[in-house]
């Protein structure tokens, strides 16, 4: 469930620009996390899980460590937990920790959100701090504040948008994501999905100015049921830099797999 990163570029001397760190094609985060499931059997219910990605993408972005290094090989935990406040209203909570194998990487993600369905509709506001503890003090935390939508206008599309604001930085990041999944048998499916974004940069003092529609990203999810609650996720994944970033970023095709254990 994840945010705009920090994007250092090397000529020289590294520059940090924020790259907004929230889910695009599948990253250790996802796109914008689906909508909590209410049950009305419990008032909480969660997840933990852990994954592997072969390179580290999060809304666009490559993202790289201070020293300019690609942050690939990016082993990754979650614990993620939703609280049915009413048969409505639910709050989810959810922190994610990175580190990577190929550079001197790590992050630690914090992630909230309200939600209020509507019935094919959920929507609500979320907020999240990013903490980077081998970036530079001045550039080692963002905050973002972000309004979500979902929708499931037919059986198994997933509709998903939303647009998040991150103060350090001063930009708007906004993104749209479309999935279908296909259910082959009781415990394996198909999930193709396809994220275009577009960000809208007002402080490049900090930030690269990247503004204008800025990727789109297709990608494969196939879910193993393994057992009742738990799920092996392998994925590849497409990124593909527009406007501004494809003078910084070249087309990527990726992959990774993630474990999750329900509770």
């Amino acid at each position: 469930m994840n945010k705009n990163h920090l994007l250092s570029l090397v000529a020289g001397s590294a520059v940090f620009g924020s790259a907004f760190a929230g889910t695009s094609a599948p990253s250790s985060k996802g796109p914008i996390a689906p909508p909590p499931m209410i049950e009305e059997s419990s008032m909480f219910t969660g997840s933990v899980t852990l994954g592997y990605d072969t390179d580290y993408v999060y809304r666009g972005f490559e993202v790289l460590s201070a020293n300019g290094d690609e942050a690939n090989d990016l082993v990754w935990g979650a614990l993620d937990v939703n609280a049915a406040l009413s048969d409505k209203l639910s709050l989810n909570f959810n922190t994610w920790y990175a580190s990577s194998g190929s550079a001197n990487y790590d992050e630690l993600d914090v992630y909230t959100r309200l939600t209020y369905n509507l019935g094919p509709i959920s929507v609500g506001p979320s907020f999240k701090w990013y903490h980077y503890p081998h970036y530079p003090a001045s550039v080692d935390n963002q905050y973002e504040a972000g309004l979500e939508l979902f929708a499931s206008p037919i059986e198994n599309l997933a509709l998903s948008t939303g647009a998040f604001y991150e103060f350090e930085a001063e930009q708007w990041y906004f993104q749209v994501d479309a999935n279908y999944t296909f259910v082959i048998n009781d415990s394996f499916s198909l999930v193709p999905g396809v994220t275009l974004s577009y960000m809208d940069v007002d402080s490049a003092d900090f930030a690269l100015d990247l503004s204008g529609f800025h990727h789109s990203a297709v990608y494969l999810k196939a879910p193993i049921k393994l057992a009742k609650n738990v799920v092996l996720t392998p994925y590849i994944a497409g990124n593909f830099p527009l406007g501004d970033l494809e003078d910084f970023q070249d087309e990527l095709v990726y992959g990774g797999a993630s474990l999750s254990v329900s509770f």
